[in-house]
């Protein structure tokens, strides 16, 4: 009888929360990945001298298809999915190689790229959840430490107004720390039913005295089209240049070992483990949607790290806010006045937001590298040297600018290199026997007795 009633016990995961509920906690993913939904093809599309209309046009597609995308690998269907809290987005990390294709073979080209990028990942997609068992605490919280940091600049920039170099305005900085600071106060003194809504109601303060102020501009909500969708031949025919597309099918191979360590930490995060098949899963969806939207102008998408923040400050667990977040989606690329609302939403209160949400992604990798016995020399050898080895394209972007281009497509990511450096020190440290313990072991990946007992293997 016991077994019986535990066996009906539904996990938080699958939950699915009240409308109400469920349709704030999406908005709460939504407003956190917009801005960078919209930044890929606005710029590629900028940088390729398309028209308004057009670009208008990859902006719909784009956020189309990261919302069926996002629906996709969070409900899951069939082996496609994760089957985790996770929303897709425009890899920012192929908007160069992607410019360079579309201004040197054409548009055709480039669409080409992008449907051969999505067939990539969706062929080694089982291929990548196997290497599951690569991806310990020490390698995803060092994995999540980078990417906190490395997004930290996102939301400095957006406060002020993307000029870093200059002093922020104290319009800007009242409008970006008081968003902050609402939400803080929020977050205390809601009642505890609502504190996991506490980030999208301080959004919408802060937006609301912004345009009483006279700080948020409404009035291009409502110009331009009310119904916007692309279709295959509205950029022209498809063509397939194999040789144009191996930089962004290189770039997209060292995402998949960024989305992997992902999905490993959200499952962590909302306390259900990512096996390899929920990674595969996730992979796979990642690339078909990258693979058909590529013939309706969509850029590769693959899963966005910024709302692993949300999951952490929210304690948020079911995958289907995240579905919630991809209905948004689609309704946005399909009405474009919901989409000009959104955008019209002051970049300091965004900036304000990510600011914090981005932060929390590195303090759950810290918190993650806690389960690392660091009293173990090594450990903080593996630690610090993959944070180095992350750190040296941000501070010195132009260090690996002797080596080939290929090469320097993978070390020019302070993630993938900080992750396979993690990978390999581990690996190293932990798996290989050392000179005591060499009689009897073989070179099996099973971790040595000392690594395991490290807790730096699940």
């Amino acid at each position: 009888m016991e077994s019986t009633v535990q066996s009906n016990v539904v996990h938080p995961v699958d939950e699915i929360p009240p409308g109400g509920r469920l349709f704030g906690l999406g908005l709460q993913h939504l407003f956190i990945m917009y801005a960078g939904t919209i930044a890929v093809p606005y710029v590629i599309g900028s940088a390729l001298g398309l028209s308004g209309a057009e670009i208008a046009q990859l902006v719909s597609a784009n956020t189309i298809f990261a919302g069926l995308g996002t629906i996709l690998t969070s409900v899951g269907l069939w082996k496609i999915g994760a089957r985790l809290p996770i929303v897709l987005g425009p890899s920012a990390n192929v908007i160069g190689a992607l410019i360079l294709i579309g201004k040197t073979y054409g548009l055709p080209a480039l669409w080409g790229t992008c449907i051969m990028a999505g067939l990539a990942m969706t062929i080694f997609a089982p291929i990548v959840g196997r290497l599951r068992k690569f991806f310990p605490p020490i390698v995803m919280g060092t994995m999540l430490t980078l990417v906190g940091i490395m997004l930290i600049p996102i939301g400095v920039k957006l406060i002020t107004d993307f000029k870093p170099n200059d002093p922020v305005t104290a319009r800007n900085l009242i409008m970006g720390g008081g968003t902050v600071v609402a939400i803080a106060l929020l977050m205390r003194f809601l009642p505890v039913n609502l504190r996991q809504m506490a980030i999208l109601i301080g959004l919408i303060l802060a937006t609301i005295v912004a345009a009483l102020l006279g700080q948020a501009d409404l009035s291009h909500v409502w110009q331009g089209n009310l119904f916007g969708f692309s279709l295959p031949a509205d950029f022209g025919h498809v063509s397939f240049n194999l040789g144009a597309a191996v930089s962004v099918i290189v770039l997209m191979a060292v995402l998949m070992f960024e989305v992997l360590p992902q999905l490993v930490a959200v499952g962590e995060l909302v306390g259900k483990e990512a096996t390899s098949r929920n990674v595969s899963g996730g992979v796979f969806a990642d690339g078909l949607t990258s693979l058909v939207g590529g013939f309706f102008g969509a850029f590769p998408l693959v899963t966005f790290s910024q709302n692993i923040g949300v999951l952490g400050l929210t304690q948020t667990r079911s995958r289907y806010i995240a579905t919630s977040a991809g209905v948004l989606l689609v309704l946005l690329g399909l009405f474009p006045p919901l989409g000009r609302l959104v955008a019209a939403i002051p970049g300091p209160i965004i900036g304000g937001i990510a600011l914090v949400m981005f932060t929390s992604i590195g303090v759950v990798g810290i918190k993650i590298l806690s389960n690392v016995d660091f009293g173990r020399p090594h450990n903080l050898f593996i630690v610090a040297t993959s944070l180095g080895f992350g750190f040296i394209p941000t501070v010195a972007p132009n260090f690996y600018g002797s080596l080939p281009s290929n090469l320097q497509t993978i070390l020019n990511s302070p993630v993938g290199v900080g992750v396979i450096a993690a990978i390999v020190l581990n690996l190293l440290f932990n798996y290989l026997p050392d000179a005591a313990s060499r009689k009897g072991q073989s070179g099996s990946l099973d971790p040595i007795p000392e690594a395991a007992a490290a807790r730096n293997v699940h």
